[in-house]
């Protein structure tokens, strides 16, 4: 398609772009969208709490294991953590209310500011969280893992509160640290130093507050780097092929767009064409 601007013709652009009226209206629907797919991806905790799969024993036994997995490959790095915490209660205080609190937050927090000023990288970090949470709730469905305070801590399993919204043996892997990590992956292309620097350092943290609060064991964070990574490579792979597709499609429709042009590149250069082998022919200059 053509478009005139004061008699001239314009050509048209390769990519088609919003108008910016088009833009302000449909942005409600966009920001209702992806408010209601978060709903239905953070839905998923309750709905595993409730729906409790396994029994505890199974769950238990399985903590068991891997607590002594840790100590036969020497990483139990979580004992000497909850031993160093246990005396100081302020810390400890701080670090449960960190614990409970800034994963959800920091990755809404995240989310936002990339959707505000980088909806490319948001997107990204869209598909790596939402293939990464599937991952994770399939994990604790088939092997729900009960948490070390519970199995080396002693500590029980309460009713009501926090639990019913956060399944009681959802250990492996660690969900706090996939959430950590999904923040670290998309914070790790910003082009600004202190922002990559915390992309790094808010992982780190968040691994140390899981440990010492006895809320997850060492082989927890490592599962949770395994999916996350595995999680960015399917993003990474599914963003190749929407690209392959738009470029394409792109591919098919420059031609038919330019085609209707008097004075396009395409027809300018089949102009020229013409002439050159005409001249050949003539011996006369081409016409230009």
């Amino acid at each position: 398609m053509r478009s005139e601007v004061g008699g001239v013709q314009k050509q048209p652009v390769c990519i088609a772009k919003r108008k910016p009226s088009s833009n302000a209206a449909n942005a409600p629907v966009r920001v209702g969208r992806e408010i209601l797919a978060a709903a239905l991806v953070f839905v998923a905790f309750p709905v595993v709490a409730h729906a409790e799969p396994g029994s505890p024993s199974e769950a238990m036994a399985r903590g068991s294991k891997l607590a002594r997995l840790e100590q036969s490959l020497g990483i139990d790095v979580r004992g000497r953590l909850v031993d160093w915490i246990a005396g100081r209660r302020t810390i400890e205080l701080l670090a449960e209310l960190f614990y409970y609190s800034a994963h959800v937050s920091a990755l809404v927090g995240t989310g936002i500011a990339l959707a505000v000023r980088c909806p490319d990288r948001y997107r990204q970090m869209r598909t790596v969280f939402v293939v990464a949470h599937v991952i994770t709730i399939f994990c604790y469905l088939m092997w729900p893992t009960a948490p070390p305070r519970v199995v080396v801590g002693g500590d029980r399993i309460r009713e009501g509160g926090w639990t019913d919204i956060q399944y009681a043996y959802a250990a492996f892997p660690s969900g706090h640290m996939v959430f950590a990590l999904v923040i670290g992956v998309a914070l790790s292309g910003s082009p600004s130093r202190r922002v990559r620097i915390t992309g790094v350092t808010y992982p780190i943290i968040v691994g140390v507050v899981t440990l010492a609060t006895n809320n997850h064991y060492v082989i927890d964070l490592i599962a949770a780097a395994i999916v996350v990574t595995a999680s960015s490579v399917a993003a990474m792979t599914l963003r190749t092929r929407r690209l392959g597709r738009q470029n394409r499609t792109r591919s098919r429709l420059i031609p038919e767009q330019w085609a209707g042009g008097s004075a396009t590149p395409l027809v300018a250069a089949d102009t020229l064409h013409e002439s050159i082998v005409e001249s050949a022919g003539t011996g006369a200059a081409p016409k230009r």
